[in-house]
């Protein structure tokens, strides 16, 4: 697939196509880069040791790919192991892209970068 090229004033028409294309969610806020994986990742922190919940994290840490037109990575919330095994409810893994370069960007790659990084960490899910 080619780049997309940016024109005056598109920015919002290209996040709009890359979002739709990719099947990922853009808030719509101007200058707001950054796409997000329509589901996050439920994860049952509540049933983790600290081991576990270490090892969550560290990959986590490690789920990213950057290239020069974008960054795709995994996150969650990082109030830690402590304040998730206290808690009745599950943390979370989600999934953004942060576009680096909006007139570079390969719909084909990125998705296939974006699937990566939510399969590397899709194991933690619990409705798997």
């Amino acid at each position: 697939m080619r780049a997309l090229k940016k024109t005056d004033n598109k920015e919002a028409e290209i996040m709009k196509y890359i979002a739709e294309k990719c099947a990922l969610d853009w808030d719509g806020t101007p200058g707001d880069l950054r796409l997000h994986d329509r589901e996050t990742i439920s994860v049952d922190t509540p049933s983790m040791n600290k081991t576990q919940y270490t090892n969550m994290e560290k990959m986590i840490d490690l789920a990213v790919i950057d290239t020069s037109a974008y960054t795709v990575y995994a996150w969650n919330d990082s109030s830690g192991y402590k304040y998730w095994s206290q808690e009745d409810d599950y943390n979370y893994i989600q999934v953004t892209v942060n576009i680096k370069d909006i007139t570079n960007i390969n719909i084909t790659y990125l998705r296939q970068d974006f699937e990566r990084i939510r399969n590397m960490v899709n194991i933690y899910n619990m409705h798997e």
